[in-house]
């Protein structure tokens, strides 16, 4: 599944920087999960969702 991603040069300057911390902790933490032994090599597939 694919979805459209603007270019950064459409984003309003003002907004770029929330847009780009947004949830950074949780993407920190999942790609540390994701870069884990186990987990690459049990699960090569790695799914994110996020729920509001």
């Amino acid at each position: 599944m694919s979805r459209p991603i603007l270019d950064e040069q459409q984003l309003h300057p003002a907004i770029r920087l929330k847009i780009s911390s947004q949830h950074a902790d949780l993407i920190s933490e999942v790609q540390k999960a994701a870069a884990t032994p186990y987990v690459s090599t049990s699960y090569p597939t790695v799914v994110l969702g996020f729920y509001r």
